[in-house]
């Protein structure tokens, strides 16, 4: 396939296992230059060698996307080293339990106040940084993609997963918003949905 985007630089957050990884990997495979950003080190690495491996050009990025300070300086690292990101994939955002090593989900009602922000913070305001902090420049540049990655949870809602859910349903809803904003500077903002088969 050509999507077009050969030259064109992409960040690729949660990159470094699973969907991300395969979305880094395909951007590469298309000719665009790669960050790919990971909270495990090694795992940024191993999918940067990959993606040089296959004649690619990469760089591994490590940064926590709730923490929006490391996120605008991630990005500034990235701009340096490839040039002004032209595409943005929000795909860092996996369940509270996964990034802990808690077991279980416990329902709604009952559960810690102080676990509602892991699911909050990681899966919609990480996604809130990383658009502050690439936004900007495709807006001066009038070029860009800004696509996150979500769940059939923020459209459905899934039980035991209340918090989970409505963090999702809030990065569609911010997502639909800001494409009426972005699409004048020519730039597409999307989602996509993903759900168990």
């Amino acid at each position: 396939m050509d999507l077009g985007i050969a030259g064109r630089v992409a960040l690729v957050t949660g990159g470094g296992q699973g969907v991300g990884r395969c979305i880094a990997r395909t951007l590469a495979a298309e000719g665009a230059r790669l960050a790919v950003n990971d909270l495990v080190p090694a795992r940024a690495d191993a999918v940067v060698a990959e993606i040089r491996d296959a004649g690619g050009t990469a760089i591994a990025l490590t940064c926590d996307v709730t923490d929006l300070a490391a996120v605008r300086a991630m990005v500034a690292e990235a701009e340096a080293l490839l040039g002004g990101i032209d595409i943005l994939v929000n795909n860092a955002g996996v369940l509270p339990e996964r990034r802990s090593g808690e077991i279980g989900i416990p329902a709604f009602v009952g559960s810690d106040p102080a676990n509602w922000d892991k699911f909050v913070a990681l899966n919609f305001f990480g996604v809130l940084n990383c658009v502050d902090a690439v936004a900007k420049g495709m807006v001066e540049r009038r070029q860009g993609r800004i696509v996150t990655i979500v769940s059939d949870a923020g459209r459905v809602g899934e039980a035991r997963l209340a918090v989970y859910s409505g963090a999702k349903a809030a990065a569609i809803g911010f997502t639909k918003a800001l494409a009426k904003e972005l699409g004048r500077s020519c730039i597409g903002v999307n989602c996509v949905s993903l759900s168990a088969v």
